[in-house]
């Protein structure tokens, strides 16, 4: 798995321990195969309601991707958001080399 720099920003909640090795984890996993194409990585988390919103940005060499979900539990909200990740970034190197 591709060792990267995760910056996570939650204003006004605290990330666990927990959290943060999850998002590492699920991030990791749905950006590793792209190796040098990955730069600047952020995962933003805040509340709505009794929600938690959950963006991640991605910075390419090509362009910026961006993938969101909202979810009672912040940790599914990343699964989510992560699991949709791959999929939007393999389609932005594919437009880019198209």
């Amino acid at each position: 798995m591709l060792q990267m720099k995760i910056k996570i920003h939650s204003p006004g909640t605290a990330v666990t321990a927990r959290l943060r090795a999850h998002v590492e984890r699920q991030v990791g996993l749905a950006l590793g195969k792209f190796g040098d194409g990955i730069g600047e990585v952020t995962v933003h988390f805040s509340k709505e309601g009794d929600k938690s919103h959950c963006r991640i940005d991605v910075a390419l060499r090509i362009r910026e991707v961006r993938i969101e979900h909202v979810d009672v539990d912040p940790a599914r909200a990343v699964d989510r958001a992560a699991a949709r990740l791959s999929d939007r970034i393999a389609l932005a190197v594919e437009q880019a080399t198209a």
